[in-house]
């Protein structure tokens, strides 16, 4: 596994091969949306020659990692798909939270499928799915890609993303000053009283980079992920 990428990723990808197609439209939005690239687990961006199933193990098992997506296929069931369900034991005896997405091509509401989720494992057939059909994919990327996103940061996209304390007080001080030394900007009563207290909370606010949680300038670590906030990790 590449040493940028270890015990960074929050997010896991655990499918068969055959759904990489999808899976690599997933990994593309959730990029566009906000997520970066050492943030996102994909076996086939994330590993380097010479990794086994232990490195793939371990970055399931890191305390940083926040969901296991599980692309359940009627593939992930076929007795030499061992991987898949070593990476599912993985999640659970850890206690990661999991998404499942059921991908398969039915026209039963995906009935015949869910027994053969339960044969797999009576566990994943109780979670509640986002089940995706491959001739929807373009339409179901967004709304996947907005609740992983939601689940691990915090934010739906990139648009809205947490704004930072620097981008706060910044907004702040243009508005009480003015530009470039001019009049300031009309407030109302209110808050030009608050204005002190305000630009002060401003300055003394931040937000973690992994997960988007807001903290105070003189936490040491994010209370929500652990990330270390003096030096991002």
């Amino acid at each position: 596994m590449a040493a940028s990428q270890q015990g960074k990723a929050v997010v896991f990808l655990c499918h068969a091969g055959e759904s990489k197609p999808f899976v690599r439209q997933l990994v593309d939005r959730l990029e566009t949306d906000g997520l970066k690239k050492d943030q996102i687990f994909f076996d086939e961006r994330s590993l380097e020659p010479g990794d086994d199933l232990d490195s793939i193990i371990k970055a399931i098992e890191s305390p940083s990692l926040k969901l296991f997506v599980f692309v359940v296929s009627k593939y992930c069931f076929d007795s030499d798909r061992t991987w898949i369900r070593a990476e599912w034991e993985a999640a659970l005896t850890n206690n990661k939270k999991i998404f499942p997405i059921w991908l398969d091509d039915n026209n039963d509401d995906f009935k015949a499928f869910g027994n053969l989720v339960r044969k797999f494992s009576y566990k994943l057939r109780k979670l509640i799915a986002q089940r995706v059909n491959p001739q929807e994919i373009s339409t179901s990327l967004p709304g996947l890609s907005e609740k992983i996103c939601s689940h691990v940061c915090g934010y739906k996209s990139s648009q809205q993303r947490p704004p930072t304390s620097t981008d706060n007080a910044e907004e702040l001080m243009t508005r009480l000053r003015g530009a470039e030394g001019g009049a300031p900007e009309d407030l109302d009563s209110d808050a030009t009283e608050d204005s002190d207290e305000d630009l002060q909370s401003a300055t003394s606010r931040t937000y973690c980079d992994l997960c988007g949680m807001r903290a105070n300038v003189d936490d040491l670590f994010c209370i929500d992920c652990g990330t270390d906030l003096r030096r991002g990790y």
